[in-house]
């Protein structure tokens, strides 16, 4: 425990699946809760010094998920991507994910429940409020709108194989619009990401915007990279206001 009285969080798990989260929060039964899910290459230790709980924030409560398929270690991961890149270990996360969360979602019951995620996490957690209607609002950060970045930084990858061509297409939130538009969304991304490039965001976050502005909002920070550990003031300031955003966008929509 912190000296202001803060309990940090500790692994447990939830339906065997495992998650950190402050002590007593798993066992609650009716306070809203945010269920935070991390990138490729973060952790959901990262995310809660990204976006901290605290005994202090008495809206809401946080789960900071271990994904499925990146939970296997480095090993396991380095094994799947020389094996298959994109369906061993991309849509793989993808697809386990969808499937793991459902039963996430199942175990928290009634509670009134939001996504919170970075990077390909906030791809996931866009996913998430278009599959479980359980899902009352969604924060992305970094996110992507579907996996044709991945063809940038892995040119020579034979994307156009069949699987592969059809799994793209299936895992493409551009095509999604209709039915992602029932749940409140925030959009948030760095002007600096040079990792996930607010060009390949920025159809996305127009499209929602045009159905409904005031549920699917997207704010662009100048000074935000590709993380939520800040290395310079100004992208200290951009950090607090993706803490900020994302904390009155659930306590609006989850009551």
């Amino acid at each position: 425990m912190d000296g202001d009285g803060t309990r940090h969080a500790v692994e447990q798990t939830v339906a065997g699946i495992p998650v950190l989260a402050r002590p007593g929060v798993v066992e609650r039964t009716e306070s809203p809760v945010v269920v935070v899910l991390h990138g490729m290459s973060t952790t959901p230790d990262m995310m809660q010094l990204g976006w901290p709980d605290d005994a202090s924030n008495q809206k809401f409560d946080r789960l900071y998920w271990r994904l499925p398929v990146l939970r296997e270690g480095g090993d396991a991961l380095r094994r799947r991507r020389d094996d298959d890149l994109f369906l061993g270990l991309f849509a793989a996360v993808w697809s386990d994910v969808r499937a793991e969360l459902g039963a996430l979602l199942n175990a928290l019951g009634d509670r009134p429940i939001g996504l919170f995620g970075f990077s390909i996490g906030g791809f996931l957690a866009l996913w998430g409020a278009l599959d479980h209607a359980a899902v009352r609002a969604a924060v992305a950060v970094g996110g992507v709108p579907n996996f044709d970045y991945l063809t940038t930084y892995y040119p020579d990858y034979a994307w156009d194989r069949e699987p592969v061509a059809a799994m793209r297409a299936a895992s493409n939130l551009l095509t999604r619009l209709d039915g992602l538009g029932s749940t409140p969304t925030l959009i948030l991304h760095g002007v600096q990401d040079d990792v996930a490039r607010w060009e390949w965001m920025r159809p996305l976050a127009e499209a929602l915007g045009a159905q409904d502005p005031v549920r699917h909002p997207h704010q662009v920070l100048p000074h935000l990279h590709h993380r939520l550990a800040p290395q310079s003031p100004e992208e200290a300031r951009d950090v607090a206001e993706v803490q900020h955003a994302a904390d009155a966008w659930f306590q609006r929509w989850l009551g």
